[in-house]
């Protein structure tokens, strides 16, 4: 189940079974932006991933500003910021591009592809968005299996990446049920 609180500052923090994401802040794009390290992150975070994230919260001014934005993933067990989702840019023709990265040591243990279900259902129910866009190496095969398992149909993409699209009312199953509670 997803859900929706705000933290002190008033932003959005969504939450799963396991993660809490709450909103990329200015001062956590500039402490990913400076490399200045804060002791509740996880040993292999961030990734450099994560700071093109940041890079692009911070030309873009979208840390907590329109659009769906962007998220740290907080594992809510440890307490440790274990990577970064969400959207880079504000919606174009309906469409926005997401984004997900996972601190090694947290790879294949569910948490990227609970952080896409809850971000895909968040920036789905917005208005304005239609079209959810997403790309992979084409050697990441873990990434593209879990974008294929959300939903995602193949859609057209640069040499060397898999492009994804996800539309409105293409959601699987689980994660229609997931909305409706």
């Amino acid at each position: 189940m997803t859900s929706l609180t705000s933290d002190a500052a008033g932003a959005g923090i969504l939450s799963t079974a396991r993660l809490d994401l709450p909103a990329l802040s200015e001062a956590d794009v500039a402490a990913l932006i400076d490399g200045v390290r804060r002791p509740d992150w996880a040993p292999d975070f961030p990734q450099p991933m994560d700071l093109d994230a940041a890079l692009t919260v911070f030309r873009e001014g979208l840390a907590a500003g329109p659009g769906p934005g962007y998220r740290l993933l907080r594992e809510r067990r440890s307490g440790q910021v274990i990577g970064s989702a969400g959207f880079a840019g504000l919606p174009a023709a309906g469409a926005v591009e997401l984004r997900f990265c996972v601190a090694p040591s947290r790879r294949g243990r569910g948490f990227a592809g609970e952080a896409v279900a809850a971000l895909v259902r968040e920036a789905l129910a917005a208005p304005g968005i239609d079209i959810i866009n997403a790309y992979a190496d084409t050697a990441n095969v873990a990434s593209r299996a879990l974008l294929r398992s959300a939903g995602f149909r193949p859609a057209p993409a640069p040499a060397g990446t898999a492009g994804y699209e996800l539309r409105a009312g293409q959601l699987p199953p689980a994660s229609r049920a997931a909305d409706a509670k």
